[in-house]
């Protein structure tokens, strides 16, 4: 008998909890703003345009990955970025500390309103590139508007440029740029489609490993 009551009122506690789960469901905790602030400005001590202490988001987002991109414009934006340089900020999953730290950068430089091209874009782009890096319509990654910059100094078309980003070529190492920049003038002279582009570009990759002249 002593057991059944302690069933029967264990039963009874249960029956209250979920009860109370559901009238009260329990809150959601707040949004991490200090944690966005924190993880924008790591690295970049000194660069910020405005005091995160002054930040008053009205967000309801709990994503870590928007409210650091949220927090990044607040320290640094004087003005609107691409999608392409904002996007480190949201994923950076696959780069190498290095990486992270030059999109971070880049993007630091053109939200601020510096010049990209001397704030080390130079190394890579000429300054018609940086320019079209900098304006290009749609949604690109980092990869493909570096490519589309490249690909449009050699060809006014931009579907051909496109095409051409969104080939094996944007997924090639940056230290063997001279090469596939000759590799995607070929292309513009001679277009094709992306499937063909990427067959080619396997054939082509291969090749220069056994001989790079």
């Amino acid at each position: 008998m002593i057991q059944r009551r302690q069933d029967a009122e264990r039963e009874r506690i249960e029956a209250y909890a979920v009860t109370l789960r559901r009238v009260f469901p329990v809150p959601r905790p707040a949004p991490d703003f200090e944690r966005a602030l924190d993880e924008a400005r790591r690295g970049f001590a000194g660069m910020a345009i405005r005091d995160g202490a002054l930040w008053r988001p009205k967000l309801k987002t709990r994503d870590p990955a928007r409210l650091r991109l949220a927090a990044a414009r607040h320290l640094y934006a004087r003005y609107p970025v691409t999608a392409a340089l904002e996007g480190i900020w949201l994923d950076s999953s696959g780069l190498n500390a290095g990486e992270i730290a030059l999109r971070k950068a880049w993007y630091i430089a053109v939200a601020r309103g510096d010049s990209l091209y001397k704030a080390g874009a130079c190394a890579w782009l000429s300054r018609k590139e940086v320019h079209c890096f900098l304006n290009l319509p749609g949604d690109f990654t980092f990869d493909e508007a570096f490519w589309v910059a490249i690909v449009r100094s050699y060809t006014d078309d931009s579907g051909l440029a496109a095409r051409l980003a969104k080939s094996k070529i944007a997924r090639t190492p940056r230290n063997d740029l001279a090469f596939w920049r000759e590799v995607t003038r070929f292309f513009c002279g001679q277009p094709a489609s992306k499937e063909e582009i990427d067959d080619l570009c396997d054939y082509i990759g291969a090749v220069h490993q056994r001989d790079a002249a």
